[in-house]
C-alpha cells in the first residue's frame, strides 16, 4: 500500500522565523575610564600628564598619570565624552562613548 506524503502548508513553510534571543539592556551603573599615556617618539610612559574630560556629561573631571603613565577616572556617567590628554605643549583629544564598567582609552603625546 502506497503512503501519501504530507505536504506542508504554504503558511507554515514560509513563516518560519529564526529563534532570536531578546536583547538585554546593560545596567546603567557607573563607568570607569583607564589608560596609558606614552611619548610619541620614544614610546616611554609620560609621568604627570593631565587627563581631562572637556566635553560631555562628565565635563571637568581631571586626573594625572602616574610614573608608569597610567591613569584612572572612576564613577563616571555613561555616554559620549571628549577626553583630552596634555603635557606641556603636547595635546591630544579623543572622542569616547563610555559604557557601564571598564573603558580603555590610550594616548600618545
Amino acid at each position: 500500500m502506497a503512503r501519501k506524503k504530507k505536504s506542508r502548508s504554504a503558511k507554515s513553510a514560509g513563516s518560519r522565523k529564526s529563534a532570536r534571543r531578546p536583547v538585554r539592556a546593560r545596567a546603567a551603573g557607573p563607568a570607569t575610564l583607564v589608560g596609558v599615556v606614552q611619548d610619541a617618539n620614544t614610546r616611554l610612559p609620560v609621568n604627570r600628564a593631565m587627563i581631562k574630560i572637556v566635553g560631555g556629561s562628565n565635563f571637568g573631571r581631571t586626573t594625572f598619570t602616574n610614573v608608569v603613565g597610567l591613569y584612572a577616572l572612576t564613577n563616571l556617567a555613561v555616554g559620549r565624552n571628549l577626553v583630552e590628554a596634555s603635557k606641556g605643549a603636547k595635546v591630544q583629544e579623543k572622542d569616547k562613548t563610555l559604557a557601564a564598567g571598564l573603558n580603555i582609552l590610550n594616548f600618545t603625546l
